[in-house]
C-alpha cells in the first residue's frame, strides 16, 4: 500500500462516497487533520495501515498514503503543501454549495 517512511507521519486517504480527503485515527477516519493519528514510528503506521486497508476493503476509503507530518503546537500537521491543501478542503466550491452560490446570482431583486 505505501512505503515506510523513517520519520512521524499521517495516513491520508479518500473518502470513496464523496471523496473528500480523510485522516486516519484510532477513533475513526476524520476530515480534520487536528484530530489525526500521528503515526510517529514504523509500528504505528503498520497499525494504521492495516486498519486502513481493512477500510478499503470495505469501500470506505480509497487510496491511504502515508505523508511525512511533523507537530506544530502539539497539532499533527502534513509537511508536503499538497497534503496541507488537501488537508483544508476543496479549493473550490462544488456539489449543493456551488449549487446554492450559483442560484443566488440568477434570483432577481424585482
Amino acid at each position: 500500500m505505501t512505503r515506510k517512511k523513517n520519520r512521524p507521519a499521517l495516513l491520508i486517504a479518500n473518502r470513496l462516497d464523496d471523496g473528500i480527503a480523510v485522516f486516519w485515527s484510532p477513533n475513526g477516519w476524520t476530515k480534520k487533520p487536528t484530530l489525526a493519528g500521528y503515526l510517529p514510528d514504523e509500528s504505528t503506521q503498520t497499525v494504521a495501515e492495516k486498519s486502513a486497508l481493512i477500510d478499503v476493503d470495505n469501500n470506505l476509503v480509497i487510496g491511504p498514503l502515508l505523508v511525512a507530518a511533523t507537530l506544530v503546537s502539539g497539532v499533527p500537521s502534513p509537511d508536503h503543501p499538497k497534503y496541507s491543501i488537501q488537508a483544508d478542503g476543496p479549493t473550490v466550491i462544488y456539489g449543493e454549495a456551488e449549487y446554492n452560490a450559483r442560484s443566488q446570482r440568477h434570483v432577481s431583486n424585482v
